[in-house]
């Protein structure tokens, strides 16, 4: 984005004033009120990434969108420098693509301002499409292949616009292709898939299957020829996208052509109506039915369960006990107090950076002198760290971390197993202190609940 290349090294000076932490308070109580305590979260328009850096503190696992290299750039040089595990995209907030889902979608400061911006990109389809129309037409009437106007200039007038608006929306204007880039696919549809994407690729190409028919005569008694013609379109985006750096999918692939058949079987029914009300009737509602089974089926197989935060959080409503040890002394703690919200999302940070699971028995772990967290839970549990390096606490009734040495014990029988979060590998090293100083207050913390 040109506008930031030679602000973005200013761009701190100048939001200096900005009350940062207030604004996180604030989300962070957003995010509470829908029951997202820690996970994923994507923030788009990031920036220099303060506002990202000040959520993952906070507990939370940071995507970071921006359409700025030069922002990005900064945001990358303060990741280094706190040694945060934050992933940056260099997107467009307009027209971003994930390659998953996440819990939560932020944004700050005046990254909305760029909405308008999409409004005024429909505004130039639209003008476009006149333009690419008038100047058809222009050719058509010079090699005299078009003498009269009629309505169905109209619908040829539509027809263009859409045509731009379609390559506009799907990004094939501002992509930055590249045969030496990485390309990113998936091959496998609709598996984990959420459907209101899926109903959103179906509409963009419903107009394209319907107008067709409408515009060119020999496509209104060939359901095959107007099937085929939307699959080559947008096998064409899904290519273009793959080698502009965006993620194609089979799936998109086979929805857009969905949606421009049954555009079509909407034209055929239409036509027919005057003619052959009957077998109008039969082919609509035939094409009804199969579409709410099509979409039936892909929801069944798609990613439509409440996501459960990662972690310990998940295993949140089966605690029946915690107790917290300190100075030699037990205390036992409220199952639903910030304790045990702080206690596991600074763990599902700390997952992030393990290297190995080792073995301990009881008689090694306790002492007068550091602090410890216990929760006892109320059956056995399986607990998955998924934001870490996809670990499993299996058949844990009950945990045991060490705040002060940053370990966590777990079994059913004592505790048997262990994770030294401090033990790095060669590529955290560079990175240990930073990492060591984000989780130095949770021992301190941990106290002043206690004695709260």
């Amino acid at each position: 984005m040109e506008a930031y290349t030679s602000f973005a090294e200013v761009y701190d000076t100048f939001m200096d004033n900005v009350p940062y932490e207030e604004w996180a308070e604030y989300l962070l109580k957003v995010l509470e009120q829908y029951g997202i305590k820690d996970g994923l979260v994507l923030e788009l328009g990031c920036g220099t990434g303060t506002m990202t850096e000040i959520l993952n503190d906070r507990g939370y696992d940071m995507i970071g969108v921006d359409n700025s290299e030069d922002m990005l750039e900064i945001a990358l040089d303060k990741r280094v420098e706190s040694g945060k595990d934050i992933l940056y995209l260099l997107q467009d907030m307009r027209e971003f693509e994930l390659y998953g889902t996440v819990r939560a979608v932020v944004s700050v400061c005046d990254s909305m301002n760029y909405i308008m911006r999409g409004i005024q990109a429909l505004k130039e389809s639209f003008l476009a499409g006149i333009l690419v129309y008038l100047a058809i037409l222009a050719l058509l009437y010079l090699f005299k292949k078009r003498r009269n106007i009629s309505w169905k200039c109209i619908f040829e007038a539509i027809f263009c616009v859409y045509c731009v608006t379609l390559l506009n929306l799907t990004g094939i204007f501002t992509l930055r292709y590249s045969l030496n880039g990485s390309f990113s696919y998936n091959l496998v549809p609709f598996i984990g898939s959420a459907i209101v994407p899926i109903l959103l690729n179906f509409a963009l190409f419903f107009p394209l299957g319907f107008l067709l028919p409408v515009i060119f005569r020999s496509c209104r008694s060939s359901w095959k020829k107007v099937a085929a013609i939307c699959g080559l379109t947008s096998l064409a985006i899904e290519i273009l996208q793959l080698f502009g750096g965006r993620y194609a999918e089979m799936e998109d692939f086979l929805i857009n052509t969905l949606g421009g058949f049954s555009g079509c079987v909407i034209y055929t029914g239409i036509h027919e109506w005057k003619t052959n009300r009957k077998k109008a009737v039969v082919s609509i509602v035939s094409l009804c039915l199969a579409l709410a089974l099509c979409f039936l089926v892909i929801y069944a197989v798609g990613d439509n369960e409440e996501q459960l935060p990662d972690g310990l959080a998940a295993a949140e409503n089966n605690i029946a006990e915690i107790h917290v040890y300190s100075g030699g002394e037990k205390r036992s703690i409220d199952v639903d107090s910030y304790i045990y919200r702080t206690f596991a999302s600074q763990i599902n940070n700390c997952g992030g950076h393990l290297l190995k699971i080792q073995k301990a028995t009881e008689s090694e772990i306790w002492n007068d002198e550091d602090c410890f967290i216990e929760i006892i839970y109320a059956s056995a549990q399986t607990i998955t760290f998924e934001n870490a390096d996809n670990f499993s606490m299996e058949n844990a009734d009950r945990l045991l971390y060490n705040a002060d040495r940053n370990i966590l014990y777990w079994g059913d029988s004592g505790y048997q197993n262990c994770v030294d979060f401090t033990k790095m590998n060669e590529e955290l090293l560079a990175h240990k202190d930073e990492i060591l100083k984000a989780y130095a207050e949770l021992p301190a913390l941990i106290r002043d609940c206690v004695h709260q």
